[in-house]
């Protein structure tokens, strides 16, 4: 469905405006004609899934997802399907998204350390009921004008990322079309072909937390394939390195939540959740310290070598005007 062809109902919502459209989809301002409840109304056509299989698991889980009711995870009330479709009724929120805030650098410590907490409460939530969220990422954690985590769009991993596929094939990657962006948050089980698990969220969550601290994603670069390789075997500087005044509990506790085995992570998203809330902010952060460029590192041999230079200028001159 193109966003420009904007229907006037949708199952029994009234559809008010356009919100936005995403990989996946468009998302509405629609109004519940029977409750006049102003909700988003996400639409996904037909074709944004792979098979006739995956429409059915996704569809099964959005019903699940509404079944569950947590203050920092997005409410789900309906998922129903069209003949073009499926579509899901959820909370209407106002505020922006963590991507829309990264863009303008790194958040305050007391800020990631609390939206992290939050989303690991949601998640904790989802794997109560047996459900994974798959695609952590920051546009996937919304902050509310009070300042709150939203976690948004459990289970749409099944529309982008395959399983069964080992993605450290770099044949594989490339056949997959995933962009960069999404392989920098997938945990190393999901790009070998796993299914999502809990502790898989809790990776992908550390990454997330990672750029909050930092500015930067530990793994991302603007090819697939090398930032395959960098989740599968790199170990990126802790954040306090980057950013003086940063915990040395905190850095423990990123490492422990990007270990690229399963079983190195938190055993569980509230056990996350509590040894983020244990963390004692005692300082202000210092500025990001960057990467240092190649001609900072040469430039005082590039001084020595001008000044010599300028020295055998003047002395061949000296020469010319006293020897003619």
């Amino acid at each position: 469905m193109h966003s420009g062809d904007i229907p006037e109902t949708i199952g029994h919502y009234h559809i008010v405006s356009l919100l936005g459209e995403d990989a996946h989809g468009v998302i509405y301002r629609a109004v519940a004609q029977d409750t006049e409840q102003t909700v988003a109304l996400k639409v996904l056509p037909a074709e944004a899934f792979p098979s006739s299989e995956v429409r059915q698991q996704f569809l099964a889980e959005a019903r699940a997802l509404a079944q569950v009711t947590h203050p920092h995870l997005r409410q789900v009330y309906e998922a129903g399907e069209t003949d073009t479709g499926i579509y899901l009724a959820m909370e209407y929120l106002q505020g922006s998204t963590l991507k829309n805030l990264l863009v303008a650098g790194s958040v305050e410590l007391v800020a990631a350390l609390e939206w992290s907490a939050e989303t690991c409460e949601a998640l904790a939530a989802l794997h109560a009921r047996g459900l994974t969220h798959g695609y952590l990422r920051p546009e996937k954690i919304f902050i509310t004008q009070e300042s709150h985590a939203k976690l948004l769009d459990a289970g749409l991993w099944r529309l982008k990322v395959p399983v069964g596929v080992n993605l450290s094939d770099e044949k594989n990657l490339r056949t997959s079309g995933l962009e960069p962006a999404v392989v920098a948050g997938l945990a190393p089980e999901q790009l070998r072909g796993e299914a999502p698990t809990p502790r898989s969220d809790l990776y992908g969550l550390g990454v997330v937390l990672y750029e909050m601290l930092t500015g930067r994603n530990p793994f991302a670069d603007p090819r697939a394939a090398q930032t395959m390789h960098w989740v599968l075997g790199r170990t990126p500087p802790p954040p306090g390195r980057l950013r003086p005044g940063i915990p040395a509990e905190l850095d423990q506790v990123v490492a422990r939540a990007l270990s690229r085995e399963s079983a190195g992570r938190f055993s569980s998203a509230n056990k996350f959740a509590a040894a983020l809330r244990s963390v004692v902010v005692e300082e202000e952060l210092a500025p990001l310290v960057t990467e240092p460029s190649l001609w900072k590192l040469a430039a005082p041999l590039w001084l020595a070598i001008g000044g010599a230079i300028l020295v055998l200028l003047l002395w061949y001159l000296y020469l010319a005007l006293t020897h003619p």
